[in-house]
């Protein structure tokens, strides 16, 4: 048995998680973003959608936004 940590866990478990949403994040993570990474199009608005609790126990956050560079 092989321990990596939490973060590799907590990471495996959102890989799994339904893939409508190509981008899921933590509401941890998301309480630390800055406004640029929050809000986007025209006009603004937020680019995450808040997924309530998973089964983790960790509120989610699901986005289908891409950025072009």
């Amino acid at each position: 048995m092989v321990w990596v940590g939490k973060a590799a866990n907590n990471a495996a478990k959102l890989a799994a998680l339904d893939p409508r949403y190509p981008t899921y994040i933590t509401a941890d993570v998301y309480s630390r973003l800055n406004e640029t990474s929050k809000l986007g199009g025209d006009p603004k608005r937020n680019m995450w959608t808040d997924l309530g609790t998973s089964d983790m126990g960790y509120q989610i956050y699901g986005s289908t936004f891409w950025w072009s560079v």
